[in-house]
């Protein structure tokens, strides 16, 4: 797709989105599954239009038009990820699933801090950031090697037993296609719009000293939070941001740091994917002073 298209496309689904999602919270949806034209298991999931609002809003539109209806889940890879959405496997040649349809709209990249844990839903594509369309997949295991290369948009909310089962029917190892075809049909289920709990910081303590790159600074998790906001500053006002940091786990990292003895001050809040909460408590912490550089006598005198 040219650079013009992608960008009035980008355009059309903010507008999409702000309409659909004007109000905080996040829509849930429910993907009934079939095999052989009997009852497999149903998936419910809830999306993410708060971090994501434009994979969202087109998800939204194609369950509107009924689109994924005897879609199927057309790969399957234990202990990693079912896909499917693949429009070539409503009705085409089993050997077409997966390719896409060239004519479908793309959507543009969204990456953020939600990891790649298990449940996690998101947006299939081929080398092309911006060439997800209507294929998805769920993860069935943790894979954070995906983070911040593929945008996660939603989750499983019930039925990751019949996800793990879906994984692992009988396939057709080189194209990791079941040998018989499950199909989906989706439709809206409700919408949710609780307010996530506020951090508590937990590590390390407050006024500890002695910091340095690589450390990991601390917070219990929110049970409804899929990712947190981290702001470290040099002032306690935060007038002037340090760090600034999503991230999909209850810890960060520290990747950057002036060492001297420099006083820190940092703060959190959980991100549900259709609110936020407010910033946890602000603590602060001082990094370690510079480490002595040998002079003499010389290594090995």
């Amino acid at each position: 797709m040219s650079q013009n298209k992608l960008y009035f496309l980008s355009i059309l689904l903010s507008f999409i989105s702000i309409t659909l999602y004007a109000q905080t919270g996040k829509p849930q949806y429910v993907i009934r599954t079939e095999q052989n034209g009997e009852f497999f298991g149903q998936i419910t999931i809830e999306l993410f239009p708060l971090i994501t609002p434009l994979h969202s809003a087109y998800f939204d539109s194609l369950v509107n038009i009924q689109f994924y209806d005897t879609a199927a889940f057309h790969r399957v890879v234990p202990g990693f990820v079912i896909q499917g959405g693949d429009p070539n496997s409503r009705h085409g040649d089993p050997e077409t699933w997966g390719e896409g349809d060239s004519t479908q709209s793309t959507i543009p990249a969204e990456f953020s801090g939600v990891s790649h844990l298990r449940g996690i839903v998101g947006a299939a594509r081929d080398v092309d950031i911006n060439s997800a369309s209507s294929q998805f997949y769920i993860n069935v295991a943790d894979n954070a090697f995906l983070d911040w290369d593929y945008t996660a948009y939603g989750r499983v909310i019930e039925g990751m037993d019949i996800a793990d089962s879906i994984a692992n029917v009988p396939r057709d190892l080189s194209t990791e296609r079941p040998n018989d075809k499950i199909e989906m049909f989706v439709t809206k289920g409700e919408f949710t719009n609780e307010v996530p709990a506020i951090p508590i910081l937990t590590l390390p303590e407050e006024g500890s000293g002695g910091l340095l790159v690589n450390e990991t600074l601390s917070w219990n998790p929110v049970s409804d939070a899929v990712m947190y906001n981290i702001q470290i500053s040099e002032d306690e006002n935060f007038d002037s941001l340090f760090i600034e940091q999503e991230v999909g786990r209850n810890f960060y990292r520290i990747r950057d740091i002036r060492l001297g003895n420099v006083h820190y001050f940092w703060k959190v809040k959980a991100n549900n994917g259709g609110n936020v909460s407010i910033y946890s408590e602000v603590r602060s912490f001082y990094s370690s002073i510079e480490a002595p550089v040998l002079l003499s006598p010389e290594y090995g005198a």
